[in-house]
């Protein structure tokens, strides 16, 4: 879920190198982002990168470091594969993974914090067709998520140090909006949360290997929670899990659009933040 945009403030990227004075010179610390159109800040309405999470945690990290700079390079539709091989944003600095090592390695002890969400569309439509699921496709696909989030773990540790904060996300269920439609679709429901939690599970175990903790996007957006109820406009006494992907995401309108409302993009945030306080 991502799309191609990058802030470098007293710094310019080109072909293979980072250009910057020295951090010291600078006085500057930097908040490096990237992963999908949800670390990009793709948002549901309007459909148009805006203000998401990044910026949100950027502003709060900017509160207490005036000298925050932020180099976002996340991009519109990146996998865990097209992060490590190039994707839509891949010009001559090549893809995010390369490109973040080499920010990582030139800026070490200026690395304020790293944020990375990936794998958010490494299933896509393929293991799905009408209402049906079929979870032997998807798992299929994680393991390939399995193995390319760990190397790209790995590598993100490897250039920014042990002591370097760098903080991932799980993932929201956009289908519980399926709920509304009822019938066979509402039915659906039940196993588009599995496939949310084998991908969440496997995101898990996946950064361990770079012991980086992931910030848990699906219980700040109470995705499980089928049992109690709320009022949502429109709908009527709905799921909780349901009333707050429509509010948190626009996948409950017409057209429909998985990427996160401004409310949304600050639940992100701030499970963010809860992860990032214990870290530091």
């Amino acid at each position: 879920m991502a799309a191609w945009r990058t802030i470098l403030i007293a710094c310019a990227a080109s072909a293979g190198a980072v250009l910057c004075a020295p951090a010291s010179a600078l006085g500057a610390h930097y908040y490096l982002a990237l992963g999908d159109s949800l670390a990009q800040g793709w948002e549901a309405p309007p459909t148009r990168p805006t203000s998401g999470y990044v910026d949100d945690l950027f502003a709060r990290r900017r509160a207490r470091r005036h000298d925050l700079r932020l180099v976002n390079i996340a991009c519109l539709g990146a996998t865990s594969a097209t992060l490590q091989s190039g994707d839509l944003c891949t010009g001559p600095a090549g893809p995010q993974l390369s490109r973040a090592v080499r920010f990582l390695r030139a800026h070490r002890r200026a690395i304020d914090l790293v944020t990375i969400d990936i794998g958010g569309n490494d299933i896509g439509a393929a293991c799905g067709t009408g209402t049906t699921i079929t979870l032997p496709c998807v798992r299929s696909a994680l393991a390939r998520t399995r193995t390319n989030v760990r190397a790209i773990a790995k590598a993100l540790r490897a250039a920014a140090g042990p002591g370097t904060p760098i903080i991932a996300m799980n993932y929201y269920d956009p289908g519980l909006a399926l709920w509304l439609q009822g019938g066979a679709m509402r039915a659906l429901v039940p196993e588009t949360l599995q496939v949310v939690d084998l991908l969440n599970r496997t995101l898990a175990a996946a950064y361990a290997a770079g012991a980086i903790p992931v910030a848990d996007v699906a219980t700040a957006f109470a995705t499980h929670d089928l049992t109690h109820t709320t009022t949502l406009p429109g709908a009527g006494r709905v799921p909780v899990a349901v009333a707050n992907i429509c509010r948190y995401t626009g996948n409950c309108q017409q057209p429909q659009n998985p990427h996160a409302t401004p409310a949304g993009y600050r639940v992100i945030a701030d499970a963010f933040m809860q992860t990032l306080r214990p870290a530091r």
